[in-house]
């Protein structure tokens, strides 16, 4: 699909801009060759007029192209010019001595042009172009060759066609270059679609199998009671209840992929703005109880009257997502100066700004690592997943950050522990400070 689309644009590409490039370089010889039949017709008009010159010069009609010196005549044209006067009845008075023709084709030119009923033209096979004027005796005729206007427009022609193909080899490149560009995000797209739906189906793979196989046991003994098959039933119950969790968490997930996407409308709470010093607050002392079965040293500060504009709701499960994930993965380190494992938060105002960053110590996150935390299903190391993790919440947290016109960004080192540092644009508070 994506090769397909790829050639679909590189086919618009050069099509469009083919044209473009096409139609501009035609134009050039187009105009050269209006410019010099201009030219030339003046000159023919001109001679014309005067009669035939009386200076001896080059020959003219399918001859070879005279040199640059020879082609100064007497009216000051670049261009040979043969000049006749004739009579009312045809018969030749005068001809140019500034050039010479041969007899045969001056006989069939003149014959030609006293049938034409236009006073301007050209002789293709001759390789002339005339001009008639009339005079009191007859009519005088000038001819011009139009060798030497043919083989510019050649030239130019053959050169327009080297600068086309040219820059259709190039255009090519380009556009081979742009569609790879423009289709990278649908490829990045498409692949973390197919891996997303890979990993959902892995993850409900396994509560399907065990609620089934718990099923088929309970089917095989009908004669049991509810209570001797507890252990299965027991069985069904938690895998449902895992279900259940990755079934709302990929809700969550799709709900803050809309926030990215600019799809305001279709959430269910429209954006307010929050207090967030009493968010942070309330999260914090909601998971102070699982710092404390998990024997973690859990500090932190939210500066007071901290506001922001979004969904409450959805900024609470961020900032919930970011505790639970620290204290999932706290441990104590030696080199972080943590006998005890630590988990520490922070949020103030920093300008325009509200920054809050959640630390915890252990063993830091891996480099190559860190560019993927915030991808969907991913685990860095199955050792330290588990627990009923499905890898969606710092999916979850990211998008909702991104959706509230925020970011996330994480770092880990040895000295520091793993930081997850999270920015939104603070709003002006609204709401009354609490007596």
């Amino acid at each position: 699909m994506l090769k397909r689309l790829r050639r679909k644009i590189v086919a618009l590409i050069m099509v469009l801009v083919g044209l473009v490039l096409v139609g501009s370089m035609a134009l050039g010889p187009v105009v050269l060759l209006i410019k010099l039949n201009d030219a030339a017709e003046n000159v023919l008009i001109e001679s014309a007029d005067r009669g035939p010159l009386k200076l001896g010069g080059p020959r003219i009609g399918k001859q070879p192209t005279p040199s640059a010196k020879e082609l100064d005549n007497i009216s000051g044209s670049p261009y040979p010019v043969f000049c006749v006067s004739l009579s009312s009845d045809g018969t030749l008075i005068a001809n140019s001595k500034a050039t010479s023709m041969d007899d045969g084709v001056l006989a069939d030119a003149i014959g030609r042009v006293m049938a034409s009923s236009s006073d301007t033209g050209r002789i293709h096979d001759l390789s002339l172009m005339y001009a008639r004027v009339a005079t009191d005796d007859g009519v005088n005729v000038a001819f011009l060759d139009t060798t030497i206007i043919d083989d510019n427009v050649l030239s130019a022609t053959v050169l327009a066609l080297q600068r086309v193909a040219l820059g259709m080899v190039v255009l090519f490149g380009i556009a081979v270059v742009c569609a790879r560009y423009v289709t990278r995000p649908v490829a990045e797209a498409w692949a973390q679609q197919q891996r997303f739906v890979a990993d959902a189906s892995h993850e409900l793979k396994t509560p399907l199998t065990v609620i089934l196989a718990s099923a088929d046991i309970m089917g095989q003994h009908p004669e049991k009671s509810v209570g001797e098959q507890g252990k299965w039933l027991s069985s069904i119950e938690d895998e449902a209840k895992r279900m259940k969790k990755l079934v709302e968490e990929l809700l969550a997930a799709a709900r803050a992929d809309e926030e990215v996407a600019g799809s305001e409308a279709k959430t269910d709470a429209p954006m307010a703005v929050v207090d967030f010093s009493e968010l942070v607050a309330r999260s914090c002392l909601h998971l102070e109880a699982v710092a404390f079965d998990k024997n973690i040293s859990f500090a932190w500060t939210a500066q007071d009257r901290l506001a922001c504009k979004g969904r409450e709701e959805e900024l609470e499960r961020l900032v919930k997502i970011l505790l639970e994930n620290a204290m999932k993965y706290a441990a104590p380190c030696a080199a972080q100066g943590a006998a005890q494992a630590q988990v520490t938060l922070s949020a103030e105002r920093a300008g325009a700004k509200i920054k809050l960053w959640v630390r915890n110590s252990g063993e830091p996150i891996a480099p190559d690592v860190l560019p993927h935390l915030f991808e969907r299903f991913y685990r860095a190391d199955p050792a330290r997943g588990g627990g009923g993790s499905f890898g969606l919440g710092l999916y979850i947290a990211h998008t909702v950050a991104e959706g509230h016109h925020g970011s996330l960004t994480a770092t880990s080192s040895n000295a520091d522990g793993t930081v997850f540092t999270l920015m939104l644009p603070a709003a002006t508070a609204v709401f009354a400070k609490a007596e």
